[in-house]
């Protein structure tokens, strides 16, 4: 698929664990046009059509890396439609997430041989200062402010997107199971885990299945200027 010289996406990498895959890829978001929708063999859907150019691009970008991975199950030809909550339709028994941010994307993938699962992954890029700030005052508990100011293993900016992303990950994993919407303030980070990993737990009970206290293990990637968070566990 990637012979192909479009120029639109382009160093794709493919991380395997088990019956997890992960997909990353670059977008040049100035060569996109609607056409490479067909193109890439993808359906574009009519709910899409009233977006903008960059967030169209985007759309198709992930498109792109989860049919890789279901590629990589080999599920052929699946379109991905849009669920009523806006969160993509995968194939019978397999769980997916996807993710887009400033010339990234990424899809994380599970096969259907694995029961019960949820995932989540959640791609950003390190912003400016001030979004930064606004990030760290809107989006972070008061707990989370004062821990991230007693690190000395992180660079604070990316310690604030770091934990931004993983609650927008845990979001992707359980807003299913829970069945309503929660916000940032209904989870936060408790301690560094094992390796590339933080613990995350809900500061209050999350519809009928996550009591106060639930934990979440999330692992993390952190590269010069963006992070990846991806989290794979059993339904609760």
């Amino acid at each position: 698929m990637f012979n192909r010289n479009d120029n639109f996406i382009s160093t794709v990498s493919c991380f395997e664990r088990c019956e997890i895959i992960l997909v990353m890829g670059q977008i040049s978001i100035g060569q996109f046009t609607d056409k490479l929708y067909e193109f890439y063999g993808i359906c574009h859907p009519d709910t899409i059509s009233g977006m903008v150019f960059k967030r169209r691009a985007e759309f198709l970008a992930g498109r792109i890396v989860a049919k890789i991975a279901l590629e990589h199950f080999g599920i052929l030809d699946w379109q991905l439609s849009v669920g009523h909550d806006r969160a993509p339709i995968w194939p019978s028994g397999l769980s997916g997430s996807i993710s887009h941010s400033n010339g990234r994307c990424c899809c994380l993938a599970l096969a259907a041989g694995v029961p019960e699962a949820v995932c989540g992954v959640d791609i950003e890029k390190v912003p400016d200062d001030q979004t930064v700030e606004a990030i760290l005052s809107r989006c972070l508990t008061r707990f989370e402010q004062e821990w991230i100011r007693d690190q000395t293993d992180f660079d604070t900016k990316s310690l604030i997107i770091l934990i931004f992303s993983a609650k927008e990950t845990i979001f992707k994993a359980y807003s299913s199971v829970v069945g309503e919407m929660f916000g940032f303030d209904c989870v936060e980070v408790k301690k560094r885990g094992s390796g590339t990993t933080l613990i995350f737990a809900s500061t209050k009970t999350l519809g009928s299945t996550l009591p106060n206290g639930f934990e979440f293990e999330i692992s993390y990637n952190l590269f010069s200027d963006f992070v990846i968070t991806h989290h794979v566990a059993m339904r609760p």
